[in-house]
């Protein structure tokens, strides 16, 4: 097999010049896409600024009551052949 002065050796084959400069624009190609999606990504997680109004801004705080104030304890309970009262 005879090469061209401007073909190279990869691998055991000859590349021409058309398949290697195919080669590198893919390449191009692969690393700009990276950076393209890559880029905004971090632009995104970046922001530290104010997230505006959330669904809970109306909701009452938490609050420091008792909310089983008043309930029996659990031993009182009848036992109903609950699963967990085997």
């Amino acid at each position: 097999m005879r090469a061209n002065p401007g073909a190279s050796v990869v691998s055991g084959r000859v590349r021409d010049g058309m398949q290697r400069a195919t080669r590198r624009a893919i390449m191009r190609i692969s690393v700009l896409a990276a950076t393209l999606v890559t880029v905004p990504l971090m632009a995104a997680c970046a922001s530290g600024g104010d997230d505006g109004p959330t669904p809970y801004d109306d909701d009452f705080p938490v609050s420091d009551d008792n909310v089983n104030e008043g309930a029996p304890p659990n031993d009182s309970l009848p036992d109903d052949n609950k699963a967990d009262a085997v």
